[in-house]
C-alpha cells in the first residue's frame, strides 16, 4: 500500500477536500474572531500555537465529518489519515499565507 493509497484510498477524495477546506475556514474564522483577544494574539506571534490551533480547529472538523456523513468513520486508519491530512493542511496554509503576504507587498510597493 503505498503512501496516497494510504491517505486517500478508504475514504472519498470529496471527503479529504472538505475536510482541508474546512479546516482552513475554521482556523481563519478562530483567528479573526479571536483576533480582539490580547493574549490570544501574543500567542499567535508563535508559530507553535498557530499549529496548535490548526491541530484543534481540524480535531473539531474531524469529529464533525464524523458525525455528519456516515461514509467518514472514525478508525485507526482514519485518525492516522487525519495526522496527514493535517500537516497537509498546516503545509498548505502556510503556502497561502505566504503568496498572501507575498502579493500584498508587492501592492503597497509604489
Amino acid at each position: 500500500m503505498g503512501f496516497f493509497e494510504f491517505v486517500f484510498g478508504k475514504v472519498d477524495v470529496v471527503a479529504v477536500v472538505a475536510f482541508v477546506v474546512a479546516t482552513l475556514f475554521v482556523t481563519d474564522g478562530l483567528k479573526r474572531l479571536l483576533s480582539r483577544v490580547i493574549w490570544f494574539c501574543a500567542a499567535m506571534e508563535s508559530d507553535f500555537f498557530k499549529i496548535c490551533l490548526s491541530w484543534l480547529a481540524g480535531g473539531a472538523v474531524f469529529a464533525v465529518m464524523n458525525l455528519t456523513f456516515p461514509a467518514f468513520p472514525v478508525t485507526q486508519a482514519t485518525v492516522l489519515q487525519f495526522i496527514v491530512w493535517v500537516l497537509l493542511t498546516n503545509g498548505g496554509y502556510k503556502v497561502i499565507s505566504t503568496v498572501r503576504d507575498y502579493i500584498r507587498e508587492w501592492k503597497s510597493k509604489p
